[in-house]
């Protein structure tokens, strides 16, 4: 992810609250039906997120030309969710959410939630967030080493630094590992949701894959089964000075299918 500009910002994200000034999420009448953690808390709070949900920010993604099958046919694709995870500058990895696909995924797997508001979310940037009762844990991999990572919460702030934005939600794992210079740290790496002590052989490579236009993108190629097969690729795209839109790919069956977009701008 980008460095926001300021130093303020730069102390908000080492809390996991920087400040991505696209729309995502409104969290403004936190008080509307659907927040309350009822026997119905997994339904009620996705649909009032789906619902306040803004989509502009979601931009067409590339046809990639098909390549060789791997790991993922249509039911493991259903199986796992995988997305890209950066380090907090608390240590702490976490993933951006900011089309809600990694909560509605979580949601279906488990739907023992609490769902926690306001100041009880957090005393200093409120929002909303997410607890699962019964838990659950991801992989996440840096580095060529694959941790076991309960995953933490899913939250939504709503009290930001950066003046007339919306911020996209995170999904947060425990801490495994403390990282040197956290806060201006570069760490990136994926996160495979379930785990699976199946995929700790995860190689990671540059390559350029080319689209059905004939256009080249280079990113970053993940073999998770150590079969010499891309599974996941990940390219970001520059928009602009201040803005960058980076997507996810799997290899389901030899067809490249989305799973996962982020949009980053900076803050000033």
């Amino acid at each position: 992810m980008r460095q926001l500009s300021t130093l303020l910002a730069t102390l908000l994200l080492a809390g996991l609250v920087a400040c991505e000034q696209t729309k995502a999420v409104s969290t403004e009448d936190e008080s509307q039906g659907g927040l309350v953690a009822t026997g119905n808390a997994q339904t009620d709070i996705y649909a009032y997120l789906k619902d306040s949900l803004a989509t502009d920010w979601v931009r067409e993604n590339p046809e990639l030309m098909e390549t060789e099958a791997s790991y993922f046919d249509k039911e493991r694709a259903e199986k796992y969710f995988i997305a890209p995870i950066q380090v907090s500058g608390y240590s702490t990895p976490f993933a951006w959410d900011g089309n809600l696909s990694m909560l509605r995924f979580l949601l279906s797997k488990d739907d023992s939630i609490e769902v926690l508001r306001g100041a009880e979310a957090d005393p200093n940037y409120k929002g909303i967030k997410i607890t699962w009762k019964q838990g659950l844990s991801g992989l996440v991999w840096f580095d060529n080493k694959a941790y076991e990572a309960p995953v933490k919460d899913w939250w939504l702030i709503k009290e930001s630094e950066c003046p007339g934005t919306i911020t996209f939600p995170t999904l947060s794992f425990e801490k495994q590992f403390e990282v040197p210079n956290a806060i201006t740290n570069s760490l990136e790496g994926l996160a495979i949701i379930p785990f699976n002590s199946e995929f700790k052989e995860i190689k990671a490579s540059d390559v350029s894959l080319k689209t059905k236009n004939g256009m080249l993108l280079n990113g970053k190629a993940y073999d998770i089964d150590s079969d010499g097969i891309v599974d996941v690729f990940r390219y970001e795209e520059e928009i602009d000075e201040t803005t960058s839109y980076s997507r996810l790919y799997l290899n389901v069956g030899g067809k490249w299918k989305c799973k996962h977009v982020k949009q980053d701008e900076v803050c000033i």
